[in-house]
């Protein structure tokens, strides 16, 4: 029996293992870059941008403060402690978040 032309069964086989590792890595690489963007804040501070349609307010609980800060405000964006987010800052305020000026 002849065989058709084309690539030897090893070197198919060698071809599906590299593609099986690239999707391996690729899922890795993926899942990696999801969970640094959850522990430092930066995916659900880009979720909530989307949700609001403009930069949120972003607010904190840490050490009891209960603050939230207003874009434009010193030290504001995403960071590594307890973050709520949201639209304007009467919602923050209904919330019982208070405004803080400072930058931290």
């Amino acid at each position: 029996m002849v065989e058709p032309p084309g690539l030897p069964q090893a070197v198919k086989k060698k071809a599906t293992w590299k593609k099986v590792i690239l999707i391996l890595t690729g899922t890795a690489v993926v899942l990696f870059l999801l969970f640094v963007g959850l522990v430092t804040g930066v995916l659900p501070f880009a979720l909530n941008t989307i949700r609001c349609g403009k930069l949120p307010v972003v607010a904190s609980r840490f050490a009891a403060s209960y603050t939230y800060k207003i874009p434009g405000d010193p030290g504001y964006g995403p960071g590594l402690f307890d973050y709520d987010f949201f639209c304007s800052k009467e919602e923050a305020e209904h919330n019982g978040f208070h405004h803080s000026p400072l930058p931290f």
